[in-house]
């Protein structure tokens, strides 16, 4: 939706606007623009990020932008992290858990949807689902432990979901819990919702997104150059002719691969030239371990239903043809299986992840 321009306040604002405007090749912004209505993506997010922590000498939070996603939010935040981070033995409020990224406000009186990362770690893939679900409904992410760099990666589904509950009760300490993720994040939602089980909570709804079971994994990546070329294609949603042209020798060391593999891309003009790569690093680090643990997860019988959407569209190289035959056997109190059009990823996004958010509003209506 087109707002009316209103000029940058302060320097503050000024700088960030400065910021926008280079990194989405705009002239004007104004602090009421919407950072992803304008254009901008989760690549162009990580090098704004990127650019702001440098110039304001402060820890943003790489979800920063999913949160704040105008000038004017983005400086309060800003002004509020510089004034707690300058008071000697005071922190940055947060009551929150810094895994959950609010992605829909929604109604204080409604439960809220947890939506689970996927092998990327971030939540960015989740900004339309969210923005098609009914307005009163909150809606949070939960992104991966140890994009940050300072806490510790988790290697396994299982100490991932524990961690996540925790999180999770950080806003909604009871149940009835709404559950979903695509991808890796279905298979997270769903250990998460035995855990809940097992702690005798009800968990109303369990939405698996073209989520492989065990048997039908997909291929493995197992070189850093691999993994890159595969970020590039999913968390940076760029074309997938990336992996198919470009064929990566195993190089040097880690760093050494992944400084080759943003060579490739920038010679391709896939991502810009000053994109940085410690949090390239950061991000390869985390797929690698989420990955590990989609491959080590050994699932069980589930005591509920699952609800699960299947992409139509199948890639040959990375793809399980039925995502869903496994988990049929796994709930016990059944499936609901809609096949979506699109691919594995392209299912996240319009026009297709409209279809996925009209079932899920029934749902959550029912539910809640």
């Amino acid at each position: 939706m087109a707002t009316s321009y209103i000029a940058p306040r302060d320097q503050i604002e000024q700088t960030i606007a400065e910021i926008w405007q280079q990194s989405l090749g705009i002239e004007q912004i104004g602090i009421e623009d919407n950072f992803f209505e304008l254009g901008g993506d989760s690549l162009i997010a990580v090098q704004v990020i990127d650019k702001l922590r440098e110039t304001f000498q402060t820890e943003l939070p790489i979800e920063a932008i999913l949160n704040t996603a105008t000038i004017a939010k983005l400086s309060e935040s800003i002004q509020a992290r510089t004034s707690s981070e300058n008071i000697p033995g005071q922190k940055t409020p947060q009551a929150r858990s810094s895994l959950l990224v609010e992605l829909q406000a929604g109604s204080n009186n409604k439960q809220p949807l947890f939506l689970l990362h996927a092998v990327g770690g971030t939540v960015y893939i989740y900004r339309e689902l969210a923005s098609f679900l009914d307005s009163d409904i909150p809606v949070y992410g939960i992104q991966a432990q140890g994009l940050d760099e300072k806490t510790e990666v988790l290697t396994s589904v299982e100490e991932m979901a524990t961690e996540y509950i925790k999180a999770m009760r950080t806003v909604q300490p009871n149940g009835p819990y709404f559950l979903g993720g695509t991808s890796l994040g279905g298979i997270i939602a769903f250990e998460i919702a035995q855990q809940l089980h097992a702690e005798g909570e009800k968990v109303a709804l369990l939405a698996l997104i073209d989520t492989p079971g065990p048997g039908e994994m997909p291929k493995k990546l197992d070189s850093e150059t691999e993994i890159m070329g595969y970020l590039l294609d999913t968390l940076f949603e760029l074309d997938n002719s990336f992996l198919s042209l470009n064929s990566f020798p195993q190089v040097g060391n880690f760093e050494d691969q992944v400084i080759y593999a943003l060579e490739q891309a920038k010679i391709a003009k896939l991502i810009p030239d000053d994109f940085p790569i410690s949090q390239t690093r950061q991000f390869i680090q985390v797929f690698k371990a989420n990955k590990e643990a989609m491959w080590s997860y050994k699932p069980q019988i589930y005591p509920g239903k699952i609800i699960f959407f299947r992409a139509q569209d199948r890639c040959k190289e990375y793809d399980p043809l039925h995502p869903e035959y496994p988990w049929i056997e796994l709930a016990a109190s059944g499936i609901e299986i809609y096949t979506i059009g699109g691919t594995h990823i392209t299912i996240n996004y319009e026009p297709y992840i409209q279809v996925i958010a009209e079932k899920l509003n029934i749902y959550l209506e029912q539910n809640n």
